[in-house]
């Protein structure tokens, strides 16, 4: 008798972890379909953009934010505002990027493989931001932001403020989004290769 109490107490716990796995699928597949659906009826910003005003900036990185960490969830229109605005694919059009935690070419160029990582993308309906790391001899923390309403961009590649300084331009909008990652060491960076703590 308790062997089959045993057996059917493990069915349940199996039953309800898969229920929960399912729902979570679920959700995350609802919430990507919502993030892309966003820009469906924006056009991607264009190269040579105007520059987003510093008063706009600190409203634009002020607003609600859905958090995107992986690649797949990016919308199709962000990638193509972001290739417009930085280098895609070594000055390609086509958007090269891994996902968080994945392996980038750095000064030791990998073929095939992309020298730039997603840290995180932060979607609303009016704006996007896109924060992440470019390899080189010394791996540097970017950030691309596009304004969907008026087709502007800020990114931390064409400013001459180091990243330290332009995160408090941003009104704080990194210390609201920091993903804390244990294995990373920020002594002695060079500006801009890791955030503010």
């Amino acid at each position: 008798m308790s062997i089959s109490l045993k057996t059917a107490s493990v069915i349940v716990i199996l039953a309800l972890l898969g229920i929960v796995a399912l729902a979570v699928h679920r959700h995350r597949v609802n919430q990507a379909t919502a993030a892309s659906q966003l820009y469906n009826d924006t056009a991607p910003i264009p190269k040579g953009a105007p520059r987003i005003s510093a008063s706009v900036l600190r409203q634009l990185t002020s607003a609600d934010f859905s958090v995107v960490m992986e690649l797949r969830y990016l919308p199709t229109r962000v990638k193509e505002s972001f290739c417009n605005v930085e280098d895609c694919n070594y000055g390609g059009t086509k958007f090269d990027m891994v996902n968080p935690g994945e392996t980038m070419s750095t000064d030791y160029i990998l073929p095939g493989v992309p020298n730039k990582r997603l840290v995180f993308a932060a979607l609303n309906r009016d704006s996007a931001i896109v924060v992440y790391e470019r390899g080189g001899y010394a791996n540097l923390l970017r950030t691309a932001i596009l304004d969907f309403r008026d087709g502007k961009t800020w990114d931390t590649t064409s400013t001459a403020t180091p990243w330290p300084h332009a995160s408090t331009a941003l009104g704080g909008c990194w210390r609201r989004f920091v993903i804390t990652r244990p294995n990373r060491n920020c002594s002695g960076a060079v500006d801009g290769a890791c955030a503010p703590r």
